[in-house]
């Protein structure tokens, strides 16, 4: 059976594009695929052996006007739910009108071919160590299927990387997919690739912090709480550990302030502080040299 020739696979696509000046890796364009923006193309049997996926032309439209939908600032949901509209021309979203497609934008930037990963891309690269394994990732999966948290995520960390590789830097430090992680390293330990995925996910949180993004949840305030703890008596203390949270959600009841008292048996117990561990004060000196060579590291 001969191959129908009005027909393109994924490479011809790509190569084309390519001719164009839009750089698109294949891995960027199965993610596209998988997140609704292109077909899945049709399966059929290659002259040479083997199945093939091939896809219509229009796909070559519909990647342009990816592209230049991107150049505007739109994100994955806004550029599918233009994909999705009757109207191709123009589009309204959240409020705030786009622009009709082909015309100038910010700087007059029109139709703007775009790098498939942005410069946050290199960045969490460059800023966490081992962070180049980044460009191994297969999109595998199982750092999502690993994470206890990933039902709670915008993006499990497989989409996160997959929004980076494309280009979505705002997307991605928007999304909450970082303060979700509770550092298991169970995505770590088990990525094929051996890509510091908990380190990654520390190093977007610091630059959310750094960009004033940073998520204030339950999650950030227990950490903040227990490095606290740890900084001030090199190990955590449970009942202050609570205690400490209580305050930071605005407790301000009888039992806000000094000693907590519970009921023991037939008597009450005072709880008191912890004592500090033995050389406290080497381990300040420690954290505080550490944090000094983060800065310098960055």
């Amino acid at each position: 059976m001969a191959e129908d020739t009005t027909l393109l696979t994924v490479d011809e696509i790509l190569e084309t594009l390519r001719g164009e000046g839009y750089l698109l890796s294949k891995r960027t364009y199965q993610y596209y695929v998988q997140e609704g923006l292109l077909p899945k193309g049709i399966r059929k049997g290659a002259a040479s052996g083997g199945v093939r996926f091939y896809n219509d032309p229009v796909v070559l439209g519909l990647v342009r006007l990816i592209f230049a939908l991107k150049a505007r600032g739109f994100k994955i949901n806004e550029i599918r739910e233009h994909l999705l509209a009757d109207d191709a021309d123009s589009v309204v979203i959240n409020g705030r009108e786009k622009g009709a497609i082909g015309e100038g934008v910010e700087g007059g930037r029109g139709l703007v071919p775009l790098s498939a990963a942005g410069d946050l891309y290199q960045l969490i690269m460059r800023l966490t160590p081992g962070g180049e394994a980044l460009r191994l990732c297969l999109q595998c999966g199982t750092c999502g299927g690993s994470c206890p948290s990933a039902e709670e995520m915008d993006h499990t960390p497989r989409g996160l990387f997959a929004l980076l590789q494309a280009g979505y830097d705002a997307e991605v430090m928007a999304a909450d997919t970082a303060w979700f992680c509770i550092s298991c390293y169970y995505c770590t330990i088990r990525c094929p690739q051996q890509i510091p995925i908990t380190e990654i996910m520390y190093t977007i949180k610091e630059l959310a912090k750094q960009a004033g993004q940073m998520r204030r949840n339950d999650a950030s305030d227990v950490s903040r709480i227990y490095v606290n703890l740890l900084e001030k008596y090199g190990k955590s203390f449970d009942m202050g550990y609570a205690f400490r949270y209580h305050l930071s959600k605005g407790g301000r009841g009888e039992r806000a302030w000094g000693s907590l008292s519970l009921n023991h048996h037939d008597r009450e117990q005072v709880v008191h502080g912890p004592a500090h561990i033995e050389n406290i004060g080497q381990l300040q000196r420690i954290i505080v040299r550490a944090k000094e060579l983060e800065v310098d590291d960055r």
